[in-house]
This record gives C-alpha cells, structure tokens and sequence, in this order.
C-alpha cells in the first residue's frame, strides 16, 4: 500500500513558512502546477528566503531537485544543505542577478519573495526572466505591498508597480495582434509579450508560465526544403536526415538579420554577407537534460556548454562562430547516437564529426555558415 505522499501545504505547515495556509496560503495555489514535476530533476530559485524555512519546504517537496536560495543577508549561508545551495546577494543589482542567473540556471521554478520594494520586484522579473526555462514558472510573491497603506512603505522611487507592470504583459498577450507590439518601448515587454502562455493572478502573487519562441520571423521547416532568400533549412548531408530521428530546432541569430529558426535539426545561409553568431537548440523534453551544446568564437575560445533552451555565441557584437559541438549524456549515449556536419567560408568540404567531437572548419578560423545537428534512436 502506498504511503500518500503530504501536500505542498502540508509540508509549509510543517516547516513553518509563512507561504501555507496559516499565513499567505500560497502552496495550495502552487501546488496545481508543481504536482506534476514533483518527482523530476527541477532547478528552483528563490530570492528573499528569510529564516530559510521554504528552502527546506521546496527540498523535501522535490525529492530529486536542486534549490538555490538568494538573499542579501550573509545568514543566507547558513540554510546549505545537500541539494539546497545558497547565494548572498542584491536584488537591485543587476550584475548580482545576471551572475546568479548565469551561475546556476536556467530554472524550473523562479519564485520572487526579497525586499518588496517596487523596483526590485519589476527588476529581478526583467533580469531573471531569461534565465527561466520554456515551459517555466515565475512567480512574484506579496504583492499587496503596491496597493493601500502599504504602497507608501514599499513604493521606493518606482513610479510603477509589479502590478501595473505585470498588466502591461497582460494586454499584450490577450490582445495579441491587435496590439502594436512594436510600438512598445520597453524591450522585455516587447520581447516577452507574445512569449508569454499566461499569466495569473492570485491572492497577493502572479505567476507566469514561459513560452519563448525565439524567432520574431519566419519559421523554417514547415515544409520539408522550405528556405527564403538568406536561410534553408535543407540537410547539409543528405545521409543524416530521416523520419526516424529525434526532432531538434535550431534558432540560429544571424549577423544584420537576427533570428532564424528551422525545426529539421538543419540550417544554412545562402549570403555570403551575412553569418552565424549565435544558436539556441531545442528539443523535446525527455531529452532536454541530455543535450549539451556549445559554439567556438571568432577569436577561439569556446562558450561554456549549455542544455537545450540556451543561447551560446553572442548577439550585438559582429562575432561570428568559427564551430560548435554537442554532445549527450552518457544516460542518452546508450540509447542513441549522435552525428554533427558543418559548412565553413572557403572551404569546399562539408565537416562531418561524431557527438561529443568539435566541429571545426580545416582552417580553424573560417566562419561557420551551415550546421547540422542529427540525433538517431540505436539499433
């Protein structure tokens, strides 16, 4: 007979953090979209922990996740355990934040509980955001602070709220095309409107749900050799392609273009003006942790490597890639195999290597043009 596991509310109580039902009761709130990761390999951060008691409820709640807690005050320290790591720092900083954002994520669950002054809670959204997952949740936690009394306290030297804020991604995302996107000033709202799936309100908290499509333009691969004038997305090896291979998506940001995206695991430039600088690869979820992936610059120092969903390679800085490589888990290895192929400027012979192997151009410093990523189930 199975033991029925205690509910998130359950464990707040236990624990004794404000976030359950004897206080704020956020957790049963939570709990409608958690329950069904809880038994997965989450990353959760929080910003603001207090006496650390929800870094423990969070711990025991994911039983296979890693926690990481953030928080100005050095006692952060104290609240490490196995699994729950901790960070001091300054959620008006935005270095402070990048650094944790590029230091421990991207997350799972990113959820927003530190000084709840008004520009801090607009800043750390705008600068984690990003470093939340597809399919993510980001939640802005007591924001009863931006209405009556308590306005004055925590209104700072913002003339907006979280909320007014939060409203501005509102209107985008229900109003959709008759809305003006590219009228809106602000970049994360311009970026992030469409790429919103929702966003909901409850007691005293939001939470948004992450859905980043990463091209602005066209989608390649909607039919198959569908192409424009600067991009195909046909194979650049023939012998790669087939019906029986996991679906990848390269986003690909190109030099004066931006983003182009093709969803056969293949991408080439048709212009010899224009060039890769930057790529995201996307998967389906069972093999989202199995994917590795980095980019080689143009001076040839090599990114850090990255799981699917993250940009590697550079935007706004004319740094084109001179190679890439990629490679799987030793989980995924036994189940499948994993090829590369690249096209380089000036070199005649499409680079082909195996998983795991960098793909480089013969000269080493030729830019990278074309590149194709094929995944094959073994046997």
């Amino acid at each position: 007979m199975n033991r029925q596991l205690p509910t998130l509310d359950q464990l707040g109580l236990k624990f004794g953090t404000d976030k359950s039902s004897r206080e704020h009761d956020y957790l049963s709130f939570y709990e409608l979209f958690f329950e069904r990761i809880r038994h997965e390999n989450i990353k959760l951060l929080e910003v603001g922990v207090l006496f650390g008691a929800s870094l423990r409820l969070w711990g025991e709640y994911f039983p296979k996740g890693t926690i990481v807690g953030a928080d100005i005050d050095p006692s952060v320290k104290s609240h490490s355990r196995p699994r729950i790591l901790t960070e001091i720092i300054d959620q008006s900083n935005i270095e402070e934040l990048v650094h944790l954002g590029v230091k421990h994520g991207p997350f799972d669950i990113i959820i927003e509980d530190g000084s709840h002054l008004w520009e801090h809670q607009i800043t750390t959204l705008k600068t984690l955001f990003p470093f939340l997952k597809n399919g993510g949740y980001y939640i802005a936690e007591d924001l009863h602070t931006n209405f009556g009394t308590l306005a004055d306290q925590y209104q700072g030297s913002s003339s907006l709220s979280f909320v007014e804020y939060s409203k501005k991604l509102l209107e985008l995302r229900v109003g959709d095309d008759q809305v003006a996107i590219s009228n809106e000033e602000d970049p994360f709202l311009r970026t992030y409107g469409r790429n919103i799936e929702f966003v909901t309100y409850y007691r005293r908290a939001c939470l948004l749900r992450k859905n980043y499509k990463a091209n602005p333009h066209r989608v390649l691969g909607e039919t198959p050799g569908a192409e424009s004038s600067d991009v195909s997305d046909r194979p650049l090896i023939e012998e790669l392609s087939g019906d029986g291979n996991r679906p990848l998506s390269i986003v690909c940001h190109i030099g004066m273009i931006g983003n182009r995206q093709s969803s056969s695991g293949a991408l080439t430039l048709l212009r010899e003006d224009i060039s890769i600088q930057g790529f995201t690869i996307y998967s389906d979820d069972s093999l989202t942790d199995d994917l590795e992936y980095r980019a080689r610059l143009a001076d040839g120092t090599w990114t850090e490597w990255q799981h699917c969903n993250a940009f590697v390679g550079t935007t706004g800085r004319s740094m084109d890639l001179t190679g890439f490589s990629a490679r799987l888990s030793k989980r995924a290895q036994s189940s499948y195999s994993m090829e590369l192929a690249g096209q380089f400027r000036r070199e005649t012979t499409t680079v082909k290597v195996e998983g795991g192997k960098d793909c480089v151009g013969a000269g080493g410093a030729n830019q990278l043009y074309g590149m194709q990523i094929t995944i094959r189930p073994k046997g």
